[in-house]
């Protein structure tokens, strides 16, 4: 998002500024307090009298409003109290690294951090974690990590304090000063750092090594390998502005950066770093008036910003390397910035949802788990079963992947054939738009999962989710209706999505859903007697007679408890029971009604009827709030998203599944000016549901 201008401050900025410094600076003590040797040995690190090793004299030099007399305090009180003689011995090793891994995280984020480090561990190169609390302290010293406390800087507490701005900002600064320190103090080659939601597959030294000329590195938010590949100048697409002779989109994330030990970086280091000291410059507003708090990575965008001109023909590359950005400011100050490319860098939507470098036969070396689909409060659960779902997540161990008496059910189902299905009947007569398509999917697959789940809860098995299947992306906001994608993505319909594009998997988490990501059976650290001794169950359209029925195990619709129980008793003790399509045996004129995995219908529900409603409760706590979002700006009454629609609970009696049925929205001919863009996309409602043309368009998405 451009930016207009700096809302100045109503306040005393010297004032305000000397306060800054020396909270910086006594924390500043505490940290450098660690560089002194645990046992009385030889000075390993000097830390001059300039307290240059952390938030130092470039920040005391000229340019400062303040009097000196302010400044000497600050100064002045660093050098009396604070004072490094040595280092660690687990920071010694790390002297001189070619190449240095940094993250930071807080007691709250401790799980990713493990993971994190579990990752890079794997690749066998140098660490270190920067702790913002006190918890993060204990966690990195009980696992004889690396570490670096900075948490009295920081001044955050072990909650998830992203919503606490202080907290955020200065996370930012101490991120940034740690690097440079890194850098000047103990010689680092190139410090990579990455935020604690990354996880690492690969050692990046090749590709930092194949832009020599390059003084920084840094990931973006490109949604397209093909905008990459081509490297073009106008492309006008979003997100993907870094490609040179692109004025605008840009979208640099600091969740994955890289600084080589130069001047130009270290420079760009102490720029970043002094915008977030300045507590002038703590809000900025846009060309929209809206008023934004400059984390670190607005800061930085802001810094990058300063140095391209729009008008000049936006980015350029360096005269040595077209893959390099070559950035200038009026100081006089150049810095070269490759962006690093989504296939090896990726995103969250990327690595996630696109699945770009596997489609492309690329292996990443590390996936940012950005582009959540759950609220703050919930990121982890739904960043930690992505990971798990392409085999990113390091830290389950036998008790997650072989617990002691452990039985699995899964299965498959043809949610593809079904929604093709639909489109074919004469309601549609194939003209069925894209985010109608999505929504029957959803309701289908939602409606298969409650059937999956009662059939776990009386076998007593653990529920391994199937692949999810979607018609439309996730975002939040509504030109992602305009084609069932991001713009500038390179996404294909219909796309195997994350679980969480259709399940709570934070509400399954909290009701005890036992349950597992869609893939866990494919795992190797799954023992091979569970994968192996898989028993397959066929579902047939009914119950056929005893001397009819298949030589093969099978299940029919509109089961009843005693029946499915009996149908499994023979495969009691098997690891994993698979329900899927497998009748072969059947007769050609028969092949017809064979049912590929499970489809809705399966059970009538529960024998008793206090367990009934006990899981006719469960299944509604954990598909509450279910829903495909947007279809417009949520404002003046206007509903922006569309729910689900769920099965009737097993208590209302037995119910076929049928299609939803779609209205049209109330408030398409009144939603206001701000919606009109959205309300005429030919794949909204407000258009498919009267307009065969706009059906016929919205059909041809897929």
């Amino acid at each position: 998002m451009p930016i207009a201008r700096h809302r100045p401050q109503q306040q005393n900025a010297c004032g305000l500024k000397t306060v800054v410094l020396v909270l910086a600076l006594v924390a500043v003590g505490e940290l450098l307090l660690l560089l002194q040797p645990r046992h009385t040995q030889h000075s390993m690190l000097e830390m001059h009298d300039d307290a240059r090793g952390l938030f130092g004299r470039e920040q005391r030099r000229g340019g400062s409003p303040c009097s000196t007399r302010q400044q000497d305090q600050a100064s002045g009180f660093s050098k009396s109290r604070h004072r490094a003689t040595g280092t660690p011995p687990d920071l010694q090793s790390l002297r001189g690294s070619r190449l240095l891994f940094v993250t930071f995280g807080n007691k709250a984020f401790s799980e990713f951090v493990s993971n994190w480090v579990a990752s890079v561990q794997r690749l066998q190169l140098p660490f270190l974690v920067g702790a913002l609390d006190s918890g993060m302290v204990h966690v990195a010293q009980d696992q004889g990590w690396p570490f670096l406390d900075v948490s009295a800087l920081v001044q955050g507490n072990s909650s998830m304090f992203r919503a606490n701005f202080k907290a955020f900002r200065n996370m930012g600064a101490t991120k940034v000063q740690l690097v440079l320190t890194l850098l000047e103090e103990l010689g680092v080659d190139t410090v990579v750092v990455s935020d604690s939601d990354t996880s690492w597959l690969g050692d990046p030294s090749a590709h930092l090594n194949s832009h020599p000329t390059a003084d920084m590195f840094i990931s973006t938010d490109c949604l397209s390998h093909k905008l990459e590949d081509s490297w073009k100048a106008g492309h006008m697409q979003p997100r993907c502005g870094h490609i040179p002779g692109n004025g605008w989109g840009r979208a640099f994330n600091t969740g994955i950066f890289a600084v080589r030990n130069r001047k130009a970086g270290k420079l760009l280091l102490t720029r970043w770093r002094d915008l977030l000291l300045d507590p002038q410059k703590s809000t900025t507003v846009t060309y929209s008036n809206a008023t934004l708090g400059i984390t670190d990575q607005l800061a930085l965008n802001m810094i990058f910003d300063a140095a391209i001109s729009p008008g000049g023909g936006g980015v350029q590359a360096a005269p040595e390397d077209n893959h390099v950005l070559l950035l200038s400011w009026d100081a006089g100050d150049t810095l070269r910035l490759q962006p690093l490319p989504v296939l090896l860098f990726a995103s969250g939507h990327v690595g996630f949802v696109q699945r770009l470098p596997w489609r492309h036969q690329v292996q990443p070396l590390v996936v940012h788990a950005t582009f959540q689909r759950y609220p703050v409060s919930q990121h982890q659960v739904g960043k930690r079963a992505r990971f798990r779902e392409v085999d990113m997540w390091f830290l389950d161990g036998p008790e997650y992947y072989d617990p002691p008496g452990a039985r699995y059910i899964t299965y498959t189902h043809d949610v593809r054939s079904v929604v093709e299905e639909v489109a074919a009947s004469p309601r549609f007569n194939g003209l069925m738009p894209a985010l109608y398509k999505h929504l029957v999917a959803a309701s289908y697959q939602l409606a298969a999962y409650r059937d999956a789940l009662a059939a776990a809860r009386m076998l007593n098995r653990t529920l391994v989710l199937p692949t999810s299947w979607c018609w439309c992306d996730y975002d939040w906001t509504p030109h992602v209706l305009e084609r069932c994608k991001i713009r500038g993505s390179d996404l294909q319909l219909p796309f195997e999505c994350p679980a969480d594009f259709l399940f709570s998997l934070p509400r399954m988490e909290d009701s005890g859903v036992d349950y597992r990501v869609a893939g866990f059976l494919d795992n190797p650290q799954v023992p091979e007697a569970v994968r192996e001794r898989k028993v397959n169950m066929q579902v047939l359209p009914y119950h056929l007679p005893p001397d009819k029925q298949p030589p093969l195990a099978a299940l029919w619709l509109r089961m009843k408890q005693a029946q499915v129980m009996a149908a499994f008793q023979p495969f009691k003790d098997a690891p994993t029971v698979t329900i899927r399509r497998a009748c072969p045996h059947l007769g050609r004129t028969q092949l017809s009604a064979c049912i590929s995995g499970l489809r809705p219908g399966l059970l009538e529900g529960f024998t008793d009827a206090s367990e009934q409603r006990a899981f006719d409760r469960l299944y509604a706590d954990t598909t509450r709030e279910l829903y495909w979002c947007c279809g417009a700006l949520a404002i003046r009454g206007v509903p922006n998203s569309f729910a689900y629609e769920l099965p009737k609970p097993f208590s209302a009696g037995y119910q076929e599944w049928r299609a939803p049925v779609l209205q049209q929205p109330t408030y398409c001919t009144n939603a206001g000016r701000e919606n009109q863009e959205f309300l005429a996309y030919a794949n909204h409602p407000c258009q498919f549901l009267h307009n065969s043309t706009a059906a016929a368009l919205a059909a041809a998405l897929v």
